[in-house]
């Protein structure tokens, strides 16, 4: 009977030391979305004053990253976008990237029409585009495209982002795609791409649902995966 008294003792005070650290985890997450709010209106205020001089490009940029927040606020990694918003949030990074960096990057877009309504989880796209910009063409040190791709192919969609970058090495290729499909993370691009793999096989099951690279060096390298097209009705 004391057994059973101290140990109804201990999952009391377990289950309260419990409930105090979720709702700390609560108040950190609301903290977390107050933030970028606070951000965003700091930011009207900048585009208000750079009406009043008429700096356009000023305006542009800081509106391009509000959008980015906008998106980031939503803590919710599940959550999902149209294609269309994924290539407004896509477009609003390559705005802010542009003047960062020169126009060293052009971007095409080959998308279905009838597809820009389908929802995908959010931020699929940004980490492989980023990918593309970062160890495809910065190296190069030349200005260079990236073409990305959505098609319907019968039951599939088809996503695919392409640059014209210097590719890699088979060595390294190999070494990219274990980190992606390892559950270990290291580096913070690596992290990026594994947690699109690892959200696109949660999604759509099995391990050929997941991130493919194809790459060979001084040719560029191509990311593509592929999701299962559901018809409004069968969604409902």
């Amino acid at each position: 009977f004391n057994l059973m008294v101290s140990d109804i003792r201990k999952l009391l005070q377990d289950s309260v030391e419990s409930e105090k650290q979720e709702n700390e985890l609560r108040m950190k997450l609301f903290m977390a979305q107050i933030n970028p709010h606070f951000i965003c209106n700091t930011l009207n205020v900048i585009i208000y004053q750079a009406q009043k001089v008429k700096a356009q490009s000023i305006i542009d940029v800081t509106r391009a990253f509000i959008n980015i927040i906008q998106v980031t606020i939503n803590l919710d990694h599940m959550a999902e976008a149209t294609i269309l918003e994924e290539m407004k949030y896509i477009e609003s990074y390559m705005l802010i990237s542009r003047y960062r960096y020169d126009n060293i990057v052009e971007v095409n877009w080959e998308v279905d029409e009838e597809l820009m309504d389908f929802k995908i989880n959010r931020m699929l796209l940004y980490p492989i585009v980023e990918n593309s910009m970062l160890h495809g063409i910065f190296p190069t040190g030349r200005k260079g495209k990236i073409g990305i791709t959505i098609k319907r192919k019968e039951s599939w969609i088809y996503v695919c982002v392409k640059d014209n970058g210097q590719g890699f090495k088979a060595e390294r290729l190999q070494e990219i795609r274990k980190k992606i499909e390892s559950k270990k993370l290291e580096g913070r691009n690596s992290i990026g791409l594994q947690n699109v793999n690892y959200r696109l096989a949660l999604a759509y099951g099995g391990e050929n649902m997941g991130l493919h690279i194809a790459s060979k060096e001084g040719m560029g390298t191509m990311q593509y995966f592929y999701m299962y097209y559901l018809e409004e009705e069968e969604n409902r």
